[in-house]
């Protein structure tokens, strides 16, 4: 299909739609994700849950946060920054654990 051919969604971008932009019923995506999770043997895990999974490997690969809040769909950094403050404070930590290194480098030098 090309872009605007028989497109139903107008100017939205639903994440999940029949293919031609119309949104599926709001139990649809679950009731599939279910299904799928299932037949996959994947552990209970609720699809919401799998966009949080994806923001956390996201803030702790180092990726911009501006552009986890545009892919998210985060409406500001404020809500993505106090909803993952418990990522962040990990993130700050390994920061300071590997500026760590140049401390106890000096000290050594120093000596």
């Amino acid at each position: 299909m090309k872009v605007g051919e028989d497109w139903e969604g107008g100017t939205f971008e639903f994440l999940f739609h029949n293919g031609s932009g119309k949104p599926f019923y709001y139990t649809t995506p679950t009731a599939r994700w279910d299904k799928f999770r299932k037949k996959a043997e994947i552990k209970e895990i609720r699809l919401h849950d799998l966009r949080h999974t994806m923001v956390t490997l996201l803030i702790e690969a180092g990726a911009q946060m501006k552009a986890i809040q545009k892919r998210s769909g985060h409406e500001s950094l404020k809500v993505l920054s106090d909803t993952y403050s418990h990522v962040t404070e990990k993130v700050d930590k390994d920061a300071a654990d590997k500026f760590d290194v140049f401390k106890t480098a000096r000290s050594e030098t120093a000596n």
